[in-house]
Formats: structure tokens, C-alpha cells, sequence
């Protein structure tokens, strides 16, 4: 689950401004991998 969560944020980086990307939260990230609770860590990572 780390790296996939990794590689979808260095996805959706690509392209964007610094403060772009920091507005990507790990709820959207667990989200979009439908990460369950156990896993959600990895998400902050």
C-alpha cells in the first residue's frame, strides 16, 4: 500500500505548482486506492 500510494501522488504531481501538490490530502489518496482503515497509513507516508 506504500508504494502504491507513492506512485498515484507521483502521478498526480506531474505538472502541477508546489502548492498544487500540497494540497493533495491523504484522505484523497486512501480514497482513490480504497485503502482500508488498517492501511491508511500508508497513505500519510
Amino acid at each position: 500500500s506504500a508504494i502504491a500510494s507513492s506512485s498515484l501522488v507521483t502521478e498526480w504531481v506531474k505538472g502541477k505548482t508546489l502548492d498544487q501538490a500540497l494540497e493533495i490530502k491523504n484522505s484523497l489518496i486512501a480514497e482513490e486506492l480504497a485503502l482500508p482503515p488498517v492501511k491508511i497509513h500508508c497513505s500519510i507516508l
